[in-house]
Parts: structure tokens; sequence; C-alpha cells
């Protein structure tokens, strides 16, 4: 489904530009009315693979987000008083919360990726037929801009993880201050507690802001290092147009194109923030499904014995009540 919503959008400017060449500069009106026509089929192919698309990743996003929720709830109650022993009450309720979210974004930017991923490759197949210089740029550079600003992920994946801690760590002293209210109530520790959430909700909102600037900080990147990509692919277009070794509608096709490639490698960027986010919240997640289970479990022997009895009843001698 992502693949039939990005490759319209991929052959629109190849498409843009023949119909210039092959129809308005040649004065071809066959070729310009088959050419619109062709545009015309590739809109509407993207447009409602588009629709169709979004409702396929929005449930598979709810599948994973909940997939996860069920998971975690199941193993709270299968483990019951154990847990509490085994993973603290603000890990659970922060993984149960939150870190299903992140199950849902992965698997939508793995969609996403995979279908940008391909169109950056035709699109790169196309260049390459028409200029290769502008082809091998289009091959080489953005993948290069990846590479380096990939060295931003570390100091983001370490201040998410630090806001996750503290966050768990707050939401677990919320959990006992509610679980002992009664006692703080009576020895008057109201004030002394409540003084401590608050200094540790500052130290969630510290972690959170710095999270946030380095998030902005590797987005922002992303965007500058894009921008200058579209520049100087523009400016060699304009340099092969002025030596005469490409036509205007091809020229076209490349701005086309320049523009085009902005997503790809956005989407890129946004990618592996989201496998950084995601990797945060599977490890937590793990901590509390990797739980080792506590009860015997029952071996063949045992459940041959329990068919054995069949069916009987139970009954209450003092209700009359027969089961």
């Amino acid at each position: 489904c992502s693949l039939l919503w990005m490759l319209p959008a991929a052959l629109t400017p190849w498409v843009l530009g023949r119909a210039l060449d092959e129809g308005i500069l040649a004065g071809d009106q066959e070729r310009l009315v088959l050419w619109l026509l062709v545009l015309l089929v590739v809109t509407l192919v993207g447009g409602a693979s588009g629709a169709f698309y979004h409702t396929v990743v929005v449930r598979s996003w709810l599948v994973a987000s909940y997939g996860q929720t069920f998971l975690v709830t199941h193993q709270g109650v299968r483990l019951g008083h154990v847990l509490p022993r085994r993973a603290a009450t603000g890990e659970v309720l922060s993984v149960n919360g939150s870190d299903g979210e992140q199950f849902g974004h992965f698997v939508e930017i793995v969609s996403r990726l995979v279908g940008n991923v391909v169109a950056y490759a035709l699109v790169a197949v196309i260049v390459l037929q028409v200029s290769v210089p502008l082809g091998l740029v289009v091959l080489l550079v953005a993948p290069l801009l990846v590479v380096v600003s990939s060295v931003l992920l570390r100091p983001l994946a370490a201040a998410q993880t630090r806001e996750r801690s503290r966050d768990s760590e707050l939401t677990s002293m919320a959990t006992d201050i509610v679980a002992g209210l009664r006692i703080l109530r009576g020895i008057g520790g109201e004030r002394t507690f409540g003084d401590n959430y608050a200094r540790q909700s500052q130290r969630v909102r510290q972690a959170g802001v710095r999270a946030g600037a380095w998030g902005a900080f590797v987005e922002a990147v992303g965007v500058l290092l894009s921008g200058l990509f579209v520049v100087a692919l523009m400016v060699m277009g304009v340099d092969r147009v002025r030596a005469g070794d490409l036509q205007v509608g091809e020229l076209v096709t490349f701005l086309g194109y320049a523009l085009f490639l902005v997503q790809p490698i956005r989407v890129v960027f946004e990618a592996a923030q989201q496998l950084t986010r995601s990797v945060v919240a599977a490890r937590r997640t793990v901590g509390v499904l990797g739980t080792p289970d506590p009860w015997p479990r029952r071996g063949p022997a045992a459940q041959d014995r329990l068919d054995r009895l069949g069916r009987g009843e139970l009954v209450d001698t003092a209700s009359g009540l027969r089961v």
C-alpha cells in the first residue's frame, strides 16, 4: 500500500517533463493529450491509494499499540501480587501506558520508509537515464547526509532514555503515595512527600526539555541538509540546461525531483529517530514481559489426572447450591 501511494508521486515529475518536451515544445497536440491522460491516471491512482494506505496503516498502528498493551496487561494479571516484587509499579504503568504507542509508530514508519526508499530508487534510475552526473548526486549525496546526521542520534537516544527513566520513577512515587496516603496523613507527612514529588516532577520536566531540544536539533539538521541538497541539485540542473545537455522539460523534471526527494530524506531521518525511541520502549517492555513466572507449570501427568476426574458436582450443604 505504501508503494502504491509513493510511486505515482515519484512518476509525476517525469510525466510532466515528457509532456513539456514532447507535447508543448514540440507542438505535438496528440502527445500532449496522451501525457496529460497519463498524468491524470497517475494522480487518480495516487489519491485513491493514499486514502487506502492511510486506512491500513492506522489499523496496523492500533494493532501494534494495543497488542503490546494486551501482552503487558496479561503479564500483570498472570503474575498478580508477585509482579510488584519483580518490577516497579510505576515502570509497569509507564510501559503499559506510553510505550505501546512507540510500537504503533514503529510499524507506521517502517511501512512508510519502505515506500519512500523504493520511490527514491526509482527516481535515481530516472535521473541517471537523463543525466549521469546529476543521477550520481542523487544516489550518493542523500545517503551521505543521512550517515552524517546519524551521529546526532546517540545523544538523542541518551536523552530520551533519561527522560523515560525519570518518568517511570515519578509514576512509582505517585503510586506509593496513593497506596500509603492514610498513613501519611496520620503522621503528617503529606508536605514532605508532596515536596519530593514536586522535585521529581521537575527532574522529569528538565529531562523532557533536553530530549525535546535534541529532537528539534536533529530535525533542524535534517531540514537544513535536505534544503542544501535541493539547492545543489537545482544549480547543477540549470548549468546543464545552459550547456545544452538538458531540455527544458528535463530541467522541470529535475526541479520536481529536487522537491520530491526532500520527503524520502526526511522520512529516513524520522525513521532513525523513531527507531531510537522504539528501542528504548522495547527494552522497557522486555523488562516487564521477561519477568519469570513463579507458578509451577502442570505437567502431562497432572493434566491426565485432571482429565480422568471427568465432570463432577460441587455442592454447598449450607445453602444447597449445586454446581
